[in-house]
């Protein structure tokens, strides 16, 4: 989408509001916001692979008028880590690999790291932008467990 289209979202969002739409359906944090700020009223379900957390209380309970689907999962990362113990039991340790440069990624790791300390797990992160680095995160991993 170019950027002339992201600018104008507060125009389209607004417009919906004088036409006394029932409910928006929007895309993305960038209409999510522009919706938000042009009513309170109005229900807005939002469609969106973006972080929300700025504009969301949870991905669970948004709060206010909104709600939707996300193909973001970081609110899983807990509830992940909780099957793996349990099927896994007596589990202390767990590796994650991610990438850092995927936008998700780092709130989805802040999210494992609260759950591991939770279930008193201790949780070593492995970053990732290629190939490359994933064969050297796992040839360290291998070191470790090694030691």
């Amino acid at each position: 989408m170019s950027q002339l289209h992201l600018v104008r979202f507060p125009d389209f969002a607004r417009e919906l509001v004088r036409l006394n739409v029932k409910v928006m359906l929007v895309g993305g944090d960038q209409g999510l916001r522009a919706a938000k700020e042009a009513t309170d009223a109005i229900p807005i379900i939002v469609a969106a692979c973006d972080p929300l957390d700025s504009l969301v209380a949870s991905i669970a309970r948004p709060g206010g008028k909104a709600t939707g689907l996300t193909c973001v999962s970081s609110e899983l990362a807990g509830k992940r880590l909780q099957l793996l113990k349990e099927l896994l039991s007596p589990l202390t340790r767990v590796a994650i690999l991610y990438n850092p440069e995927d936008r998700n990624k780092p709130w989805e790791y802040k999210q494992s790291q609260e759950a591991a300390d939770k279930l008193k797990l201790t949780l070593r992160a492995y970053e990732a932008r290629s190939s490359i680095e994933i064969d050297e995160a796992f040839t360290a991993r291998a070191d470790e467990v090694l030691e």
